[in-house]
């Protein structure tokens, strides 16, 4: 006797099939699709990545920058043309003082700060000058050995630069539904009093006349330690009188006067 399948029978098995062949079709257009929302999506997190890294050496550099303004005018230098371009204690926008220190290092590397604008490739650069910070105090006998110099000789010692830099996106505009996408970096430098070694020694241990100058040069101090020079010989003689002028007058953390350290004399 001879067993038949009956047609309709067939028929659903050849239409299950077609029906395997329709999902491989369909998983390989799903991960397909997931795999270039992948590839898009970490090129728009790389992006991102050097877009912050690249704002952030830029705040960096102003920052320096414009702080070291800062100590050349509290120490009553003058600077040469053009100037600073910037008044400490006046907060800017590099908007409206492009020639500023920190605005000029700032575009040298690729900030010009000319403001944001919308939906567009732009950046904003902001200079300002915070009263305080919780990494640094006021310098106090015995305190910290890096510590804020007395508001006489640094009224501002603090100076901040913020940045904003806005790009436009790529993939990520997909899921996000926004067309640019804002980083920040912020820099904040101090001008601070630090320990640091005494800027003369003289090691001599014997020898007469150890500290001397001829004709009419001498040594002045400005800033630095409490003690400016030290001189290690026993002699009596070992700073005579007759050296050159020794101006300590403008030393020390204060700039109110430092001292001259001897084992020997002055004769």
């Amino acid at each position: 006797m001879q067993l038949k399948i009956p047609t309709w029978k067939r028929q659903v098995r050849e239409r299950r099939r077609g029906e395997k062949g329709q999902v491989t079709v369909f998983v390989l257009l799903v991960l397909g699709i997931f795999l270039l929302g992948f590839i898009g999506f970490a090129v728009d997190m790389t992006n991102v990545w050097f877009h912050r890294q690249a704002a952030q050496a830029a705040t960096d550099a102003a920052c320096q920058a414009g702080i070291m303004d800062v100590l050349e005018i509290d120490q009553g230098t003058t600077l040469p043309a053009p100037g600073p371009g910037f008044t400490p204690g006046t907060a800017f926008d590099c908007s409206g003082l492009a020639a500023a220190t920190p605005c000029w290092y700032a575009s040298k590397n690729g900030y010009t700060g000319t403001g944001l604008v919308a939906n567009t490739d732009s950046n904003d650069v902001a200079v300002s000058f915070p009263s305080s910070n919780p990494a640094l105090s006021a310098c106090t006998p015995g305190g910290a050995k890096n510590c804020l110099p007395p508001a006489t000789v640094a009224p501002f010692p603090f100076l901040q630069v913020d940045l904003t830099d806005r790009f436009r996106l790529t993939f990520a505009s997909l899921i996000s539904g926004q067309k640019t996408m804002d980083v920040k970096a912020k820099s904040v430098c101090a001008l601070v009093l630090a320990e640091v070694p005494v800027p003369i020694i003289i090691m001599n241990p014997v020898c007469p006349w150890t500290l001397n100058s001829n004709g009419s040069g001498g040594i002045s101090m400005v800033g630095g330690p409490v003690l400016s020079i030290e001189v290690n010989s026993s002699s009596t003689t070992a700073v005579p009188s007759s050296t050159g002028t020794i101006d300590l007058s403008k030393g020390g953390p204060s700039h109110t006067g430092s001292d001259l350290g001897v084992l020997g004399g002055v004769g």
